[in-house]
């Protein structure tokens, strides 16, 4: 079994935070690889950043993000195809979120943002920002690592 760390941007204002499709993993193309380890039945944790990018050309407001580990998951999937288009952010980045993994919420928790970098043996000035292999936002994190979460939430 294998232990992993996601993040999310927090929920727009209309997005259903009670859909499946809220937990799951996204990956962005050519980051792909940062998920083709994981199996069905391994365990993530989700973190929740502050903010989320805007996308051009619609109007809308993103929650005030928890800036923690807003959730606990299994996977249910291995690493799929999502057919999803380029999406342009008023920032001037673009991103295709063409890859995804379903997971199973376990359940919703809280651990704050500097609790999360004492197990991860991270900076308490980390933010998450570019976090996880290749900069995908998902991380192996260690069975060490896992437990101190877990014991903490």
């Amino acid at each position: 079994m294998n232990y992993w760390m996601t993040t999310h941007w927090p929920p727009r204002e209309n997005d259903n935070v009670d859909s499946e499709e809220f937990y799951w993993i996204y990956l962005p193309n050519g980051r792909q690889q940062a998920g083709e380890r994981a199996r069905v039945d391994d365990l993530l944790w989700i973190y929740e950043s502050r903010t989320g990018r805007q996308l051009l050309g619609e109007r809308y407001d993103y929650m005030v993000g928890r800036l923690g580990i807003i959730a606990i998951a299994r996977i249910i999937s291995e690493l799929e195809p999502r057919n999803r288009g380029l999406e342009q952010y008023h920032d001037g980045t673009q991103i295709e979120w063409n890859w995804q993994i379903r997971t199973d919420l376990i359940k919703t928790c809280y651990i704050p943002r500097f609790e999360v970098c004492d197990a991860l043996n991270y900076s308490r000035n980390y933010f998450f920002r570019g976090f996880g292999d290749l900069h995908s936002g998902l991380k192996l994190i260690t069975p060490y690592q896992f437990e101190r979460l877990d014991s903490i939430n």
